[in-house]
């Protein structure tokens, strides 16, 4: 048996590396001061929410330098991307075991989702373009409808910040540049807070299909060039009273290998999505939110099966939250 024996000195030092290290792991854990939307369709700090969510901020995609969202969630995630090619390509989501329709992907809330495939076009997204996105694995179809049965990708758009330009320049003939910034105007009590990105990128691509192994296969690059902005505009009235209003849109063109050998197979896709979120304090403890939301998508393949198509998806709600008690909530909408 044997003992250590310590003087004050030594003591405080240790004292002090304790409260030391405990800062460091605060400030090195946000989660506290995370706030999320999906997991309860309501504002609440991450370290509340029940079900799994890992939220990307913008600092860690700008850290990723992913050249599309497929590879951005590939490098980030546990999530299971599957792709049938290159940039642009058709993309699926896997959360949970569920297959990809049964995951629900929300634009700032607007559900995206392509009618003849049943599954979204997210691949079409640019990482440019995005703030923040909250993944949230589990069966929340009771919140968010029947497609939500895997989970939810919720992708947020850029908000404000100081200007920025970025250039890219890689392999495969990959070239991109963005430029994303914000302001705000007018009172600080009741300010006008204005952001929007542009951002551009294209590739010479590669073969999706070896001609080595299918003798059919065409065996050009598949190349894909892909556009996009979106804009922002978040108002706040009075105390208690803000109204957001998000745009986003984005046009892929991207060559892919078909079936029949020698055809030049090109897609091109469109998408678009518009959301307006009103919250209003009518009472103490009490706040109505308004919902307004719109995405669509067109695309037009003159070698494929479908030649052309284009679906649009609408939405639109009241929710009344009542605050009982401090972590208690009521809500009816």
């Amino acid at each position: 048996m044997f003992s250590i024996c310590l003087g004050p000195r030594a003591l405080a030092a240790l004292a002090s590396l304790a409260a030391a290290c405990s800062l460091a792991h605060a400030q090195a854990d946000p989660s506290t001061a995370r706030i999320v939307i999906t997991a309860a369709r309501v504002e609440q700090a991450l370290a509340d929410a029940l079900p799994s969510t890992r939220v990307i901020n913008r600092q860690e995609i700008e850290a990723a330098q992913a050249a599309d969202l497929p590879a951005l969630l590939r490098m980030l995630t546990s999530i299971d991307v599957g792709q049938t090619g290159p940039m642009g390509s058709q993309a699926s989501l896997f959360l949970r075991g569920g297959d990809s329709r049964q995951t629900l992907v929300l634009v700032d809330g607007v559900p995206l989702q392509r009618a003849d495939f049943g599954t979204a076009s997210w691949q079409h997204l640019m990482p440019e373009q995005i703030e923040r996105i909250e993944i949230v694995r589990g069966n929340l179809s009771a919140l968010h409808g029947a497609q939500a049965v895997g989970g939810v990708v919720h992708i947020v758009t850029r908000g404000p910040s100081a200007p920025q330009v970025d250039l890219a320049l890689g392999s495969r003939g990959t070239q991109g540049a963005s430029f994303a910034g914000g302001a705000a105007m007018g009172d600080p009590s009741t300010p006008t807070r204005l952001s929007a990105s542009l951002a551009w990128r294209r590739t010479d691509g590669f073969s999706a299909r070896d001609a080595a192994v299918d003798p059919t296969a065409n065996p050009d690059r598949d190349g894909a060039r892909q556009v996009g902005g979106s804009a922002r505009v978040d108002q706040t009235w009075a105390a208690g009273h803000r109204t957001e209003l998000a745009l986003l849109a984005t046009r892929t063109r991207s060559a892919y290998d078909g079936f029949a050998p020698g055809l030049d197979d090109v897609l091109t896709t469109q998408v678009q999505a518009a959301g307006l979120k009103s919250r209003h304090a009518v009472a103490p403890g009490l706040q109505l939110v308004a919902e307004l939301g719109q995405s669509s998508e067109r695309f037009d393949d003159p070698t494929g099966f479908a030649v052309s198509g284009r679906n649009r998806i609408r939405l639109g709600g009241l929710q009344l939250g009542w605050a009982v008690a401090p972590g208690h909530d009521l809500r009816l909408g």
